[in-house]
């Protein structure tokens, strides 16, 4: 659910609902995708959780998603580790890999 994959997302939680670990990949700051999956899933702008997670770090709290350089990147590191969750545009999603969310983006 979007709640979950939010959840993932801010750090609130490490594990996917079976219980298996997760490890969230994140993009680039300042990319187009990145912009619009935060916006999306959070409500907020990149910014705001770029400062979010900017505290939780300092305060040694965790990690930060590991940030990959482009959807490339990111669909490599999914279809390489069963742990792992990313986020890319659709027109970037080949069939070999299992969408689990879709967030509406834009007007």
């Amino acid at each position: 659910t979007k709640r979950q994959v939010m959840e993932l997302y801010m750090g609130r939680t490490s594990i996917f609902p079976d219980g298996q670990p997760a490890q969230a990949l994140d993009l680039l700051p300042g990319s187009e995708a990145r912009i619009q999956f935060l916006e999306a899933l959070t409500g907020k702008s990149e910014a705001l959780v770029d400062a979010y997670w900017a505290q939780l770090v300092f305060a040694g709290r965790m990690s930060a998603p590991q940030q990959l350089a482009d959807s490339s990147a990111v669909l490599t590191a999914v279809g390489a580790e069963a742990s792992a969750i990313g986020y890319v545009t659709p027109t970037a999603l080949p069939a070999s890999v299992k969408l689990v969310l879709r967030l509406e983006t834009g007007p």
